[in-house]
């Protein structure tokens, strides 16, 4: 119990460094590192996440500075920056997990049902550094009343990143920056319109356009996007009982047709199918292909790094303008 606390306070310290570098972070564990002393002190700490080319560079300065300040801690960074959970997967059936992952909710909720992750509760108990107190409720993830599955490294917020020269190209006034004055969907599918255009450089408003020759898209959502436009609406993904999805609601029915009209009625979306054809969406707005994404905070690294002209807008209302808030799980591996 005393070396789980010690790896627990240095991984929490690790992460409060990290995340005031970069907003993102984690320590980890394999059997080479261990997240256990050595004979002089050190603790070793494996930590694996992912993330773009920009956010590794970012977190590996972070380490490096974070490490020079406590040298009694040694980060070992494994970035993995595609089939993630397939690839932690094969590390715990190999018995070499990370020491802490950073893992989306659902994942990490199962992989405690699974005994795959300490409970971090009794150790957070018995730690004589670390307060439930000194963190907002919110940072820290509950499979139950006396399990604490990890920890929010950071709170997370989705909005409307658009690209500035093709608004102003298209003719188009930049997006309110305020839910009181938020589009109404109509008024942002005419803007998704006027952004998007064939190859012989006409808008989806215009006579004449060619939804098969697209060569600019008004708007990209990832596939999950759906999932946070509920509130939007005024509609709940699970059923008050939280037994099922809420698929009968007329609202949640509504809100996935406004989804699927934007790519089959008004072709301003690409399909699930087209958009593999595209670059990363921080890429798709540098280059041009897309006007407007759909996406969390993060993706201002990439964005600035490229120098890209873009700015940021409230969501368009259904029912009303709001937003999602999300965080991301620092987990602490068993084995």
């Amino acid at each position: 119990m005393k070396m789980l606390t010690k790896k627990l306070t240095a991984c929490i310290v690790a992460g409060a460094m990290l995340v005031s570098s970069i907003g993102l972070v984690g320590c980890s564990k394999t059997n080479s590192g261990s997240g256990k002393g050595s004979a002089n002190g050190v603790v070793n700490l494996t930590y694996t996440t992912w993330g773009s080319t920009n956010e590794r560079k970012a977190q590996g300065d972070a380490i490096k500075e974070f490490e020079a300040k406590n040298p009694n801690i040694k980060v070992n960074f494994q970035h993995i920056p595609t089939d993630y959970e397939t690839k932690l997967s094969t590390m715990i059936a190999a018995k070499t997990p990370p020491d802490v992952a950073l893992l989306n909710k659902q994942t990490a909720l199962t992989w405690s049902e699974q005994n795959k992750i300490y409970n971090l509760k009794p150790l957070i108990d018995k730690d004589t550094e670390i307060k439930e107190d000194d963190y907002l409720h919110d940072s820290f993830v509950r499979g139950g009343p006396d399990k604490i599955v990890g920890i929010t490294p950071c709170q997370e917020v989705f909005a409307i990143f658009y690209n500035k020269d093709m608004f102003k190209a298209a003719n188009v006034d930049p997006l309110p920056t305020k839910a009181q004055d938020a589009l109404t969907w109509d008024q942002f599918v005419e803007v998704a319109k006027k952004l998007t255009l064939d190859q012989n450089g006409k808008n989806a408003s215009e006579a004449g356009f060619d939804p098969t020759k697209i060569k600019q898209y008004g708007v990209f959502f990832e596939t999950w996007a759906w999932q946070t436009f509920l509130v939007l609406n005024d509609a709940k993904l699970l059923t008050d009982d939280y037994s099922k999805l809420n698929l009968s609601d007329p609202a949640v029915a509504e809100t996935l047709q406004k989804f699927a009209d934007l790519i089959n009625v008004y072709h301003v979306c690409p399909s699930p199918a087209q958009a593999k054809t595209l670059p990363a969406p921080a890429v798709a707005l540098q280059s041009k292909k897309v006007a407007m994404d759909y996406d969390g905070q993060w993706i201002q690294l990439d964005l600035g790094v490229a120098k890209t002209n873009f700015d940021v807008g409230v969501l368009p209302k259904i029912k009303r303008c709001t937003t999602t808030l999300y965080g991301e799980v620092e987990a602490m591996f068993q084995g």
